[in-house]
């Protein structure tokens, strides 16, 4: 239960970014769901500062086109738990990467809960929408009109 939350996605989106898998295939995105998100910035911090110390090392899907944080910003989705610290996570790494999920109806899930719960506090509207509802629907083909 340690390593539940973070661990193995962590190394999940690493194999992706390191793989070059980005860059080989650029219209490939990926979601992190039921990993909470508070692990994401550590891990953009850790991709960028790993890929320059491996910089002129063989790399399996050919060098990297962009920063790891980078192409980790255009293709990764990350769904927050409820719980999660949202400000702190968006005050470091932005909230372009976040996105809100919910497995409702289960019996975890609060009835007063808000809609996006720990958004409306901690970004702007504009974030919240986009974290609430317009990354979703693009997901899904269906971007806003």
């Amino acid at each position: 239960m340690n390593l539940y939350g973070d661990r193995a996605i962590m190394d999940t989106l690493s194999a992706l970014v390191y793989d070059n898998v980005f860059g080989r295939f650029p219209n490939v995105r990926v979601i992190s769901v039921e990993h909470g998100a508070e692990w994401l910035p550590y891990l953009i911090t850790r991709l960028d500062k790993m890929r320059g110390m491996g910089r002129n090392d063989p790399w399996i899907g050919g060098p990297l086109p962009a920063r790891p944080s980078e192409m980790s910003r255009q293709h990764v989705l990350v769904v927050t738990y409820p719980e999660d610290e949202i400000h702190a996570i968006v005050a470091k790494v932005g909230s372009d990467m976040l996105i809100m999920g919910s497995d409702y109806p289960t019996a975890k899930v609060w009835p007063t809960q808000p809609t996006c719960p720990n958004w409306s506090t901690s970004c702007p509207e504009p974030e919240v929408r986009a974290a609430c509802r317009e990354r979703g629907m693009a997901l899904v083909g269906r971007p806003e009109s």
